[in-house]
């Protein structure tokens, strides 16, 4: 299987004006979509060349990467007793290599976690000792590398699929993006049409919905924990940090950011409740908070400063 190294590079030129992605992360992705668009998974790959040897087909790589899995320890009848060396693909040290460097990769389950121990086999005569060494040490920095990317990943156009985003699209998404971000999907025809009227309508969304809840307190009220509360709420329910994004190609899609969360606005208002309105009931209270909020829920929605969700909280007594 053949990777095209230059696609990588491609992808990192068109992002270095566009923020701080690492490189690494974006050649992993180039190589992650190039293995995803080979059909059955490479499978046929053999086939084909063998029915139709008189057709020209690419060179074989003298490079080959095997990852045979993961083993956990201890939990099956049958699994490797320690590093045996017994796995991967063997041959009498006279046989001729199909290829010059192999990399034979297995996770080991240790107890503590998993380790991956890697068999080198390349072809004397061809690749000096030294040689080897200096790949391991290049191998065992690139493979720490990868390893601290693991909380810190970024998606690639085909995890995004079917969004209609390019390379450009999602890099520019990323960078202005938290790094929570955790997908980019197509929108729906009903956000659409939603889209399409906010762009010329100056006047409040016919869109915006309120909803009054009244609590009682016994305890004297903590804001920044109702405030720290409200961000959670958008981060248990990403679909609460939906916003919209216009691409390079016209389209516009919906970018999941739940790290948008430490923007959302929260409003504390301490207000006083007239006499004829003080009391029980949940109509009572609305009419104060409606009175309280004056132009809150009219005001526009800026679609370049989400969440698109506000939280007004009123303290009031009787006047």
């Amino acid at each position: 299987m053949l990777i095209d190294p230059t696609r990588a590079a491609v992808q990192e030129a068109s992002t270095e004006v566009e923020g701080s992605i690492a490189p690494l992360a974006l050649a992993l992705n180039a190589v992650k979509d190039q293995l995803a668009a080979i059909p059955g998974n490479g499978v046929p790959y053999q086939a084909h060349t063998w029915l139709h040897q008189s057709a020209k087909t690419p060179p074989q790589a003298q490079v080959l990467f095997n990852y045979l899995g993961r083993v956990s320890a201890g939990a099956q009848d049958f699994a490797p007793a320690g590093s045996t060396g017994q796995l991967g693909e063997q041959r009498d040290p006279d046989q001729p290599l199909v290829r010059e460097l192999e990399f034979n990769a297995i996770a080991e389950d240790t107890g503590e976690g998993y380790v991956l121990r890697t068999t080198i086999s390349w072809a004397r005569g061809r690749i000096s000792p030294e040689r080897i060494d200096e790949l391991v040490a290049h191998w065992d920095v690139a493979l720490r590398e990868v390893a601290a990317l693991a909380d810190h990943g970024v998606l690639s156009v085909g995890d995004v699929a079917p969004a209609p985003v390019n390379s450009a699209d999602l890099a520019r998404i990323t960078a202005q993006s938290s790094a929570e971000l955790q997908d980019v999907l197509p929108l729906t025809p009903l956000q659409h049409g939603m889209y399409f009227h906010s762009l010329f309508e100056e006047s409040a969304s016919s869109y915006v919905e309120q909803q009054v809840l009244r609590v009682e307190c016994s305890e004297p009220f903590d804001r920044e924990r109702f405030a720290r509360a409200a961000r959670n709420l958008i981060r248990r329910h990403p679909a609460l940090s939906t916003r919209p994004w216009e691409t390079d190609g016209g389209d516009v899609v919906a970018v999941i950011d739940p790290g948008i969360a430490e923007h959302l606005r929260v409003d504390f208002r301490d207000v006083t409740v007239p006499a004829e309105l003080a009391g029980p009931g949940l109509g009572r209270v609305t009419k104060v908070v409606s009175a309280s909020t004056g132009s809150l829920p009219a005001e526009p929605w800026p679609r370049s400063a989400p969440p698109v969700c506000r939280n007004a909280w009123h303290t009031h007594g009787a006047a």
